[in-house]
């Protein structure tokens, strides 16, 4: 597609208005959009060459925007988009305005509207909650400005790195924020005594950032970014505890309702074997379903305009997603690349098609993008379709391959365009998604060998951490929730984020020589970290976006897992496999 004029669409429809204001009003505004920067023209239905099943719509005035793209896998041009939308923002009636970047424009700032409105909200939960649970006006203080301290790290690493704050990076704020309080809540529950916790705070500060580290070896540069804001924000919350709690200014007593040590029992070992088996055999069917997915409709609000008007325009006009193939008249005759699209366009996706065959001899095709200009054999074919998930692509892909083979023996019509990055970046979703979980859990077991010194107490500690990741995990592929940009990092980053408190009862098991001492110092902490985090997990069930509410149900489930891990499972293995040894 390189040696084709790069183009994108959009489309414009009108109600249908009294003459005297359509042409004093309307048509003037249309006709300015001609001269706007990258357009290329400017044509009211139908267009010429362009084959359609849909007829005009009734009462209905439709024009098609031509303009040029910033390259044949970008259709974006938002300063565009932004001028049409401010040109008829006032006149009578409605009118839609529809195209991919069209909808990539409208996820952009609602990821800018939702970036601000968790923050906010996790604010508000998180102050009432440590009202609640501190009850220390100097305490809660001390906490928030950490929480802030985290936050404002990653804005300022995301202007210092240029980092755009993309839909995947929406939930960082709001998991930074929640999961600073972790440091604090340990601190506090030793009587604001940071020295205590101080070398298990160390290790778990490098053991989260490299969790987020394994993002930084993908290919997919969302990902890396989401690496760079995630360790920059966990680097500050460290900085700001040690500012905030170091050293010790005055003595903080816990609440004594989080006083629970006394009643936390581990499950006995006759009995947790056959809840690990339980959850093997159940998880393990579940991680097979689990798959990647892009579908970009899924992060916008139905009541969202892009998504209404979207809806409008393929609905009345038809779709308008473009599938790119190309064809060499070397190798394929012209008469098969007629009945090949002839036949492709009955399938009941394809709501148009732009053929080179049916431009007329006179008329410059390379001007018009459908001649290759390096090599004049090469001709391009256009099919459009709805704005379909990656799978309904593939699954499309594949019927048109079915055609091709009827109909073409050695040579086929060569897809490319859109359609093929959109499938690419979805199976490199899988294999950055898998990559990066099996480097993070091998980072983590690095850090448990060298904090731990001894293979046995490592892999009861990774036993702990699997468990409620691969659970979850599991519990996703069950219920359908597909990898896609927002829950991509679902796994590292919640794997970062449990093996903290891990971490914590290691440390005291490993100091006090008792796994009941263990549980006696680490869990005031490790349970009032738990309900925080999992409470700030929860704000993001507020979204009115699918994916973001999958990864707050998810990264709750996983959280409460790893808490019952921790407080009832892990003690029972010491018990059993380490027994009297000294750890």
């Amino acid at each position: 597609m390189d040696d084709f004029d790069s183009d994108a669409l959009l489309i414009l429809t009108f109600d249908e208005q009294d003459s005297i204001y359509f042409d004093n009003t309307i048509l003037p505004k249309i006709e300015s959009i001609k001269d706007l920067e990258y357009v290329i023209s400017v044509t009211s239905w139908p267009i010429k060459y362009v084959q359609h099943k849909k007829r005009k719509p009734l009462n209905k005035e439709v024009y098609f925007v031509k303009f040029v793209s910033k390259s044949y896998l970008n259709p974006n041009r938002p300063e565009l988009i932004e001028t049409i939308d401010s040109l008829f923002y006032n006149i009578k009636g409605n009118y839609q305005l529809a195209g991919t970047g069209v909808v990539h424009k409208a996820i952009n700032e609602q990821t800018q509207k939702h970036s601000s409105f968790y923050l906010l909200i996790g604010l508000a939960v998180l102050t009432i909650l440590l009202v609640v649970v501190i009850k220390s006006f100097i305490a809660i203080v001390q906490t928030l400005l950490v929480a802030v301290a985290s936050v404002a790290t990653m804005i300022y690493s995301s202007v210092i790195f240029e980092v755009p704050i993309s839909m995947a990076h929406t939930i960082l704020p709001v998991i930074l924020l929640f999961y600073s309080t972790s440091i604090s809540m340990h601190i506090l529950s030793h009587g604001g005594d940071f020295k205590k916790v101080l070398r298990p705070s160390i290790w778990v500060v490098v053991t989260t950032a490299l969790g987020f580290a394994s993002f930084l070896f993908s290919e997919i540069t969302l990902l890396k970014d989401f690496a760079i804001l995630g360790i920059s924000g966990i680097l500050g919350v460290f900085l700001a505890a040690i500012c905030m709690f170091y050293p010790q200014s005055y003595h903080f007593q816990l609440n004594s309702n989080f006083k629970i040590s006394k009643k936390i029992r581990p499950i006995r070992f006759q009995s947790l074997r056959y809840v690990l088996i339980a959850i093997i055999l159940l998880t393990i069917p579940g991680l097979f379903l689990l798959k990647s997915e892009i579908y970009s409709l899924s992060v916008l609000s139905d009541k969202n305009k892009a998504y209404t008007d979207h809806t409008y325009v393929e609905n009345v006009i038809g779709p308008y997603f473009p599938i790119e193939y190309t064809v060499d008249e070397t190798q394929l005759k012209r008469n098969l690349v007629s009945r090949w699209i002839h036949d492709v366009y009955q399938l009941h996706q394809i709501g148009a098609v732009i053929s080179y065959h049916r431009f007329p001899p006179s008329i410059d095709k390379i001007a018009l993008g459908y001649q290759s200009k390096s090599n004049q054999n090469i001709y391009r074919i256009t099919f459009f379709v709805p704005l379909i998930s990656t799978s309904q692509g593939a699954k499309l892909i594949q019927e048109i391959n079915d055609i091709s083979k009827i109909h073409f023996k050695d040579f086929q019509p060569e897809l490319t365009g859109f359609m093929t990055l959109y499938l690419q970046v979805s199976n490199e979703l899988l294999n950055a998604f898998r990559n990066s979980l099996l480097l993070a859990f091998f980072f983590v077991f690095l850090i448990m060998f060298l904090f731990l010194k001894k293979i046995k107490l490592v892999m009861l500690a990774m036993l702990v951490n699997t468990i409620p990741i691969v659970s979850m995990l599991g519990l996703m592929g069950y219920l359908g929730i597909r990898l896609d940009m927002v829950t991509i990092p679902i796994g590292c980053m919640l794997l970062s984020i449990v093996v903290d408190d891990t971490i914590h009862f290691m440390y005291w098991y490993k100091t006090k020589g008792s796994w009941q001492e263990a549980i006696r110092r680490s869990s005031p902490g490790i349970i009032l970290t738990s309900v925080v985090i999992s409470i700030g997990f929860g704000v993001l069930l507020l979204s009115s976006a699918p994916p973001i509410r999958y990864f707050g149900l998810l990264s709750c489930f996983a959280v409460i897992a790893a808490l019952i891990c921790d407080m009832m499972i892990l003690p029972s293995l010491i018990q059993k496999f380490v027994g009297n040894e000294q750890p």
